[in-house]
């Protein structure tokens, strides 16, 4: 394959974006594998189209990379399967995944295929990219959150690739761990379906009234043009672009803008990759062809017309990141009308119009959209429209001609598809001129279809079906007699039904989680089996001062590390490790995978006493006496993940919290060690970076819908909670008896009195009653 600098790694969403990519210059381009990748809502490639692009690309050295990095059901394990078989047939060079069941599936089945692993498994500090690395991930994509001294920082601890984001979206939460879409409506951003809730204008409840609406959480573009030698730099392999569901031609202005900017980089002064970074320093020294190259790209990359944009959290301080006065529509924002009769809007343009061109029509509050072509355009008296051919030959007032052009800075009215309203929002989503052009487009060639077909004709390797077992069983291959399965998605209904099982008198044992110590000064029902204390910066204090009264939990409990320590925190964890483990603390609950390294030096001096009494694997004990459970931002959805985490040493591990009744069942069902679920509390939906001077900790929001949330900090992250609580507590009889072994029951963030706790735990018991409280997906479904 061709060299580069960098990698340019381009999105592909269609065939048409496909051939684009390539011929703007990408060193490799990313496709979503059919049903399995994290933007489900897009067209899947057939198996003759997937032919057909890997075979151009690599006649041209252009290396192409599947997304299969959707959180998978037990359910859809056997398609899975069947996926990489077809995907690794066809030669495709690296699978970029989530899912730790898919993960299992590779190392086994595939170990010469090359995985990266998805952005969606978090890596924010060196622990995460190590632990990677150790698994087997050739390539490691690395959280967006982090800034350019924290990749130097990660670079020299591994040797590992590395690949970071950076031009597209950006999300207000870390992939990975935003809940919000799935709370809303069972719609997963983890499996795909996201329907953006963070681009929605929410509002906040004061005292004195009701706030105006404001787009708190909807993220500008990030745009590393400049930054790319500071990347370099830091140690940094592979730059990649955003966008599988943008058009064809976004994918080739943005790929354009940058493989100039990278190819200007051969030899520039201190491009190398050397993992050494100043942060507060611009881009590399400039020279004439840097420059060149630089003001070009800029300019290739406003005819995209996208989003605004920064350098996201590259760089200290942290600006442009969110616009709260603009939704997060794509494309140049036109301005705001001002006024209007009937379906004429009046506005001021802060860009150029023109008639032809195709617009967008944001309704405030409710963020309805209306897109539409401008046909009838009026220049308001004292304006001047310009012709193609000339400047201020058009009318000074009245309708535009096609072809004139109204300059930025112009009054008009404009006819709109609905009635004008004053407030609301105007975009500029593509160019009159360019609207009618047609773009080269890959013809899938015969060769093409018969290779796919034979490869899909072909059965599921026997040793994988029998690996699967009773998963297998679950998950069908579309009823064609072990064929291949065709790409379309199947019903959320299909598969084996698992029916609730039948509570048996049984109760199910309590874990009970609490950032409040005064909680522990009252004796806790024996029900409680375990208690769950965090271990962070700001719980510290609380906890160090209220040290008699967690001591005498003894054997009972368990200290839980949050899902994000970043790279400058991890001194302070390290620290405090050692020396509550020096006092017989040897119960943890891990938030990522990575936090594993924080225990594996500790282990080899730990005293050899007896396991945690917790929860004991049959079979298998924990070494030097260190007792080691996951929570439930490991994102288990299925069996294989689940046996993954015993595999690493985690004597227990909670499924995903998101999940739902019937992928429960089927997740107990596999009787893979023991497993928990969270069945009350208020889960962060997002867990951000950002601490905006736009936010109001503790204050309520609502959104359009009226639903409540308020924002609070925790372990230095932004949270966004529900108002109320999800319970799962009548359902606790049914739980246990489907397998679970426990239930958590999480106060965090949450006012409760010593006098609210007892009866709290009995809405656990033997025919309680409905809460009212919102059960989450548990009912409705997950995505």
């Amino acid at each position: 394959m061709k060299p580069s600098l960098l990698e340019l790694l381009a999105p592909v969403g269609s065939l048409e974006t496909f051939t684009a990519a390539v011929d703007a210059g990408a060193d490799a381009v990313y496709i979503g594998a059919p049903a399995a990748n994290a933007r489900a809502l897009a067209r899947d490639f057939t198996p003759a189209e997937l032919a057909a692009m890997i075979a151009y690309a690599h006649e041209r050295e252009v290396r192409v990379y599947a997304a299969m990095n959707s959180l998978l059901k037990e359910d859809e394990l056997v398609r899975a399967a069947a996926t990489v078989e077809l995907l690794a047939g066809l030669g495709v060079d690296a699978l970029i995944i989530q899912d730790l069941g898919l993960y299992e599936l590779c190392r086994r089945f595939f170990p010469k295929l090359r995985l990266h692993a998805s952005t969606l498994l978090g890596a924010h500090n060196n622990l995460a990219v190590r632990q990677f690395a150790a698994m087997g991930f050739a390539r490691v994509v690395l959280a967006r959150e982090l800034t350019l001294a924290e990749i130097a920082a990660i670079r020299r601890e591994t040797v590992v690739e590395l690949e970071v984001f950076v031009h597209g979206a950006m999300c207000f939460s870390y992939s990975g761990l935003c809940l919000f879409s799935s709370y809303l409506g069972g719609k997963s951003g983890l499996r795909g379906r996201c329907v953006q809730p963070c681009r929605r204008a929410y509002r906040w409840r004061a005292k004195a009234g009701t706030d105006k609406s404001a787009y708190l959480f909807s993220m500008n573009d990030l745009e590393a043009l400049e930054l790319l030698p500071d990347l370099r730099r830091a140690g940094v392999g592979s730059v990649k672009i955003e966008g599988r569901m943008r058009s064809a031609l976004y994918v080739d202005r943005v790929i354009r803008a940058y493989r100039l900017v990278i190819d200007a980089m051969e030899g520039l002064a201190g491009a190398g990759g050397s993992g050494a970074v100043d942060e507060d320093r611009s881009a590399a020294a400039p020279s004439p062809r840097w420059a060149a190259a630089l003001g070009e790209g800029r300019a290739l990359l406003a005819e995209a017309l996208g989003r605004r944009t920064g350098s996201g959290f590259l760089q200290r301080p942290f600006k442009e990141l969110v616009s709260p006065g603009h939704s997060g529509n794509i494309g140049l924002f036109l301005g705001k009308i001002r006024a209007g009769r009937d379906q004429w809007g009046v506005i001021t343009l802060r860009h150029p119009l023109r008639k032809g061109d195709r617009l967008r029509l944001h309704s405030e509050p409710s963020g309805d959209r209306l897109a539409f072509t401008a046909k009838e355009i009026r220049a308001l008296k004292g304006q001047r429209s310009t012709q193609r051919g000339g400047r201020g030959s058009g009318p000074p007032a009245g309708a535009a001609l096609a072809g004139e052009t109204i300059p930025a800075g112009g009054d008009v009215e404009i006819l709109l598809p609905a009635a004008a309203r004053t407030g609301d929002s105007l975009y500029k989503v593509d160019l009159a001129g360019r609207r009618g052009e047609k773009r080269r487009q890959l013809v899938v060639a015969e060769a093409s279809r018969r290779r796919a077909a034979a490869l899909e004709k072909q059965p599921l390797r026997r040793e994988i079906m029998t690996f699967l077992g009773p998963v297998a069983v679950a998950g069908d291959r579309g009823g064609d007699g072990g064929g291949r399965s065709k790409s379309a998605r199947r019903p959320r209904s299909e598969g084996k039904t698992v029916e609730p099982a039948r509570a048996e008198g049984r109760n199910l044992p309590l874990w009970l989680r609490l950032d409040d110590p005064r909680l522990l000064s009252q004796r806790l029902p024996p029900e409680v089996m375990q208690v769950v204390l965090p271990l962070t910066p700001e719980s510290w204090p609380r906890f160090a001062a209220a040290g008699r009264l967690w001591r005498r939990l003894a054997d009972r409990l368990i200290w839980a590390l949050p899902p994000i320590i970043l790279e400058q925190d991890l001194a302070f964890y390290r620290e405090k490790i050692a020396e509550l483990r020096a006092q017989g603390c040897h119960a943890w609950q891990i938030g990522h995978l990575g936090q594993l390294l924080l225990f594996t030096a500790a282990e080899s001096g730990a005293s050899n006493r007896a396991p945690h009494r917790g929860l004991r694997d049959k079979g298998r004990s924990s070494r030097s006496g260190l007792t080691l459970y996951g929570d439930y931002t490991l994102n288990i959805l299925n069996s294989l993940a689940r046996e993954n985490c015993r595999r690493f040493g985690l004597v227990a591990v909670q499924a995903a919290i998101e999940t739902d009744r019937q992928s429960l069942a089927l997740l107990a069902s596999a009787r893979r060690g023991p497993l928990g679920l969270t069945i009350y509390g208020r889960p962060p939906l997002f867990t951000s970076r950002l601490d905006s001077v736009h936010f109001r900790y503790q204050v309520p929001l609502f959104s359009p819908r009226g639903e409540g949330f308020v924002l609070a900090r925790d372990f230095g992250q932004t949270l966004a909670l529900a108002e109320r609580p999800f319970s799962l507590l009548p359902y606790s009889e049914e739980l246990a008896a489907s397998g679970l072994a426990y239930g958590v029951i999480d106060l965090r963030w949450q006012k409760i009195g010593r006098h609210e706790l007892p009866p709290l735990l009995r809405q656990a018991g033997k025919g309680r009653r409905r809460s009212g409280l919102s059960a989450f997906n548990y009912l409705g479904g997950l995505d």
